[in-house]
């Protein structure tokens, strides 16, 4: 059939080896524009008609942001609840997706060749979306495709926590977006404090050394927590 399919993964088997034994992402940037626009239009339909919330992640949610061009070697991040987790896989796979239960802790993934789509119930392992992130969050136009996305705060806090040697460039997004975009200082500090307040903090320090200019308040208000979790 040219597919593994078993209870905790289905991709094509050209992707096997690479995906489940080394641990290596499949190959990416090879899609065409269209095709890659034709899997994130389908991709954002097939979230939409089983009735999740979610939002745009990632380096997607950040050139919507800053009105930057789509890239075709980006992952396709959609943030989701995690009750809605296993209906979207769903979903996906009875479109023809390859689908994948990556970390049941925080990410599934589906695919077509070159586009992968995650599917994360908890950005940065830990930030689960909830009212807040909806209520705060924008509709942007990226490239003639209409795309809700978290506000720049909450993407801020998102690429504070999920950076690591394997997510490469987040804080230098996190910083583009405090360089280009008007910020809610005092939202910036109050998720920040909820979510991870020694990142938080962390790159507001590294962002005032940068040049951006962060209010001193919004600083302080994150030092007693950060503190408390030394």
């Amino acid at each position: 059939s040219g597919r593994l399919s078993t209870p905790d993964c289905a991709w094509p088997r050209r992707l096997v080896t690479r995906t489940i034994f080394v641990g290596i992402y499949p190959p990416m940037g090879a899609a065409t524009p269209e095709f890659y626009r034709e899997v994130f239009q389908e991709s954002l339909a097939i979230i939409g008609a089983a009735g999740a919330d979610s939002l745009l992640i990632g380096g997607l949610a950040t050139r919507a942001l800053l009105e930057m061009p789509l890239d075709e070697k980006e992952d396709i991040d959609a943030l989701i609840r995690l009750q809605d987790a296993e209906k979207l896989l769903d979903a996906f796979a009875n479109e023809g997706y390859a689908t994948y239960r990556r970390d049941p802790r925080w990410i599934f993934k589906a695919a077509r060749p070159d586009v992968t789509v995650d599917l994360i119930f908890r950005a940065g392992e830990k930030i689960e979306m909830d009212e807040e992130h909806l209520a705060h969050s924008m509709t942007m136009d990226l490239e003639g495709v209409l795309v809700r996305v978290p506000g720049p705060e909450d993407l801020i806090i998102m690429k504070a926590v999920f950076d690591g040697p394997d997510r490469p460039n987040r804080w230098y997004d996190a910083l583009k977006l405090m360089q280009h975009l008007p910020i809610d200082w005092d939202y910036l500090a109050r998720r920040g404090t909820a979510f991870a307040p020694r990142r938080v903090l962390s790159l507001l320090l590294y962002a005032t050394d940068a040049g951006v200019d962060v209010p001193g308040p919004a600083v302080s208000a994150l030092v007693p927590s950060a503190s408390e979790r030394v």
